[in-house]
């Protein structure tokens, strides 16, 4: 339906469903080679399982796509900064760059942080989440792109 009314590109946010989401991957890329570019692959509420789980969803991607595909690079994790009435919840940038480190053995290239208002509430400085990304990663590979 996207591909039908103009757009190039889209991305899944999947939770679970590993199954699902890549033969919907296998079905959209039969029918619109390159429509979808990533999976935003939830690792906090709902999909915070995901967590010790990326690798599998890297190896979904790969057998779906095939062998020359960068599937690692397809896969964005995504955490959640602190949140919650007292801003307990979640992870702060510290926790955040070592998962992103340990990702990154695995080929990750990119992730984000859900979710921004929370960032305002709790008084967090985005920056330092995207630096934790960026740091967790390029730790292993020196590729740093360092965006806000």
């Amino acid at each position: 339906m996207l591909a039908s009314i103009g757009y190039k590109q889209i991305t899944f946010c999947p939770y679970f469903g590993k199954e699902f989401w890549n033969n919907c991957l296998t079905a959209l890329n039969q029918s619109n080679p390159g429509l979808v570019t990533g999976y935003n692959l939830q690792c906090y509420s709902g999909g915070s399982g995901n967590i010790e789980y990326v690798s599998a969803w890297i190896q979904g991607v790969q057998g779906v796509m095939g062998p020359e595909f960068d599937a690692a690079a397809f896969i964005n994790p995504g955490l959640w900064c602190l949140n919650g009435s007292e801003c307990s919840d979640g992870m702060d940038p510290a926790t955040i760059q070592g998962y992103f480190h340990n990702w990154a053995k695995d080929g990750v290239t990119g992730g984000f942080i859900w979710l921004y208002d929370d960032l305002v509430k709790c008084g967090n400085d985005p920056s330092d989440y995207a630096g934790a990304i960026n740091n967790g990663i390029g730790e292993l590979s020196g590729n740093l792109n360092y965006r806000t």
